[in-house]
């Protein structure tokens, strides 16, 4: 039997057997990787009376892999390579692509994503497409990361980053447990997560509410007003002056604090 032409769209898969001029289409609902569904594939085939053997489908899902990554991608479905070296595909779902816990080691990931979770992995580097605003690639290997403008949630805590460059736009940063040794935080961030780092100093915008930067080397600490969880201990800080309105206060009792009036 000499090998069909096999494509894959999001819900019909479509088989083409060249040899016995028999074409069939097979809704498929469920949103997973045919690779990893082989034993759901055979039973859906023998179901509908012709008795395939086993060895033939193991090549059909084979074929499929090597021959449909590019236009699985282009089709909008992220490829994925885990540690044991197999090919995973993922589809993205109303602008949502999740592929976390995956143990991936590498991901392309397409055009069209506006929340990438790519968290719990083993990635060690990322490429992130324009047009995503939600991105979670916490819980990896990255050594670095470029963030696109756009993205307005960025979540890439417990990773190997030295420096980040934050875009215009965040709202939410959360960058602790890295190794950074300097961070500067754009206009805008209302949450910052920085801490365990081994960060040196830190400029803190206005209209941050809530600020983790504990556990790091700061010497000193200018604390805007509007701050409303405060969480800076274990640092290297002599003096801490805490704004009005801080309801939640973490520091060293060995810091001498002062309470601004204004």
């Amino acid at each position: 039997m000499t090998k069909g032409h096999i494509t894959l769209k999001r819900s019909i898969i479509k088989i083409l057997l060249t040899n016995i001029n028999l074409c069939k289409e097979y809704t498929y609902k469920p949103v997973i990787d045919m690779v990893d569904s082989q034993e759901r594939l055979i039973e859906e085939f023998m179901s509908h009376g012709k008795r395939y053997t086993r060895n033939w489908f193991f090549k059909l899902s084979q074929t499929l892999q090597e021959t449909n990554g590019k236009e699985r991608l282009e089709e909008g479905c992220a490829i994925g390579i885990d540690d044991k070296g197999n090919v995973l595909y993922f589809y993205v779902v109303d602008g949502d692509l999740d592929c976390s816990n995956k143990k991936l080691v590498s991901l392309e990931v397409p055009h069209g994503v506006k929340t990438l979770d790519c968290s719990n992995n083993n990635l060690t580097s990322l490429e992130v497409p324009q047009g995503v605003k939600d991105l979670d690639c916490s819980n990896n290997n990255l050594t670095s990361l470029v963030v696109p403008q756009g993205v307005t949630h960025l979540y890439c805590h417990n990773n190997s980053l030295t420096s980040l460059e934050v875009p215009q736009g965040v709202t939410h940063l959360y960058c602790s447990y890295n190794k950074l040794t300097s961070l500067e935080v754009p206009q805008g961030v209302t949450h910052l997560y920085c801490h365990n780092n081994s960060l040196t100093s830190l400029e803190v915008p206005q209209g941050v509410t809530h600020l983790y930067c504990s556990y790091s080397n700061l010497t000193s600490l200018v604390v805007p007003q509007g701050v409303t969880h405060l969480y800076c201990n274990n640092n290297k800080l002599v003096s801490l002056e805490v704004p009005q309105g801080v309801e939640v206060l973490d520091c060293d009792d060995s810091i001498p604090t002062t309470k601004r009036t204004t």
